[in-house]
């Protein structure tokens, strides 16, 4: 045996009531608006409206949402586009056709480039190279080194620490996705 599950019959996994008071409390309205860093000087993109930290480098061909920001000495360029509450920091470059989206992270020294698309709650960080048509999904967390290129996906909760090469597809109809660990 070794291995048992509890019985519905057993109190863990019983209904339990619980009565829940808040009191001194005072409602305040969801602010929907992202704010920006305090202390970092920088002005709004003339495309799009999103905040671009002064050290930052953005082209005024790209788009930066209005909820998005470009920080550090981060750079964006061509016609690239940040969206939703997605940042861009460090020294990272996103080009081409590029998109970061939604509350991505792309930060330190990645580069996004080409049509690849970093979305979710992805993180791309490090020395990571996002390129071609890639993609990376949903929790992807990429750090340290690595690529993803032609029309590879990570999505789900894939989680790499430095050396991954991924390259979906080439000419293939069909990406490779990633669901699991890379282990480098």
């Amino acid at each position: 045996e070794g291995f048992s599950r509890p019985k519905p019959t057993e109190p863990v996994l019983q209904p339990q009531a619980y009565t829940v008071s808040f009191f001194d409390t005072a409602a305040r309205p969801w602010r929907s608006r992202v704010e920006t860093p305090a202390g970092v000087e920088g002005r709004r993109h003339p495309n799009g409206g999103g905040f671009v930290a002064a050290t930052a480098d953005v082209a005024d061909s790209a788009f930066v949402g209005p909820e998005a920001m470009v920080l550090d000495r981060a750079r964006v360029e061509g016609s690239a586009r940040i969206l939703g509450r997605a940042v861009v920091r460090g020294d990272a470059v996103v080009a081409d056709q590029a998109v970061v989206s939604d509350h991505a992270l792309v930060q330190d020294r990645a580069r996004v480039l080409g049509r690849a698309k970093v979305r979710d709650w992805a993180t791309v960080g490090g020395a990571w190279i996002v390129r071609d048509d890639a993609r990376v999904l949903e929790h992807a967390y990429l750090l340290d080194r690595g690529e993803a290129k032609h029309r590879a996906t990570l999505q789900g909760v894939v989680a790499d620490y430095g050396g991954a090469v991924v390259g979906g597809g080439g000419g293939s109809r069909s990406p490779k996705i990633f669901r699991a660990t890379i282990d480098s």
